[in-house]
């Protein structure tokens, strides 16, 4: 089992890589990177105490898995709703410095 949790991290990190450089091109790729990692971060930094705080409201650790499980297939699915900027089809006529950077990334000059 660890085995196979150990594929799965790996490939989420190939994934978390290829997704970011196609949906906001390389430009501010470091920048974007970390932003997206802190709230993980955090998250995963947070949830062994926040896990143990819920579980006892919520009935014991079943109930809590299937909130877990619940929320997980939510943010799946809001996936469905967002659109990067640029249409993955036009990446190939467009040069990386024509494509549009998040807001959050943008500096003054």
């Amino acid at each position: 089992m660890s085995v196979v949790a150990g594929m799965v991290r790996g490939n989420l990190t190939l994934l978390q890589a290829t997704a970011l450089t196609d949906r906001w091109g390389a430009t501010h790729y470091g920048r974007l990177s970390g932003l997206l990692a802190a709230p993980a971060t955090a998250a995963a930094a947070l949830a062994p105490f926040v896990g143990t705080v819920l579980a006892a409201p919520l009935g014991g650790y079943g109930p809590l898995f299937f909130l877990l499980a619940t929320v997980s297939v939510a943010a799946a699915l809001t996936v469905l709703w967002t659109r990067p900027r640029t249409p993955l089809r036009d990446f190939r006529k467009r040069s990386v410095k024509r494509r549009s950077v998040p807001v959050f990334c943008r500096t003054s000059r």
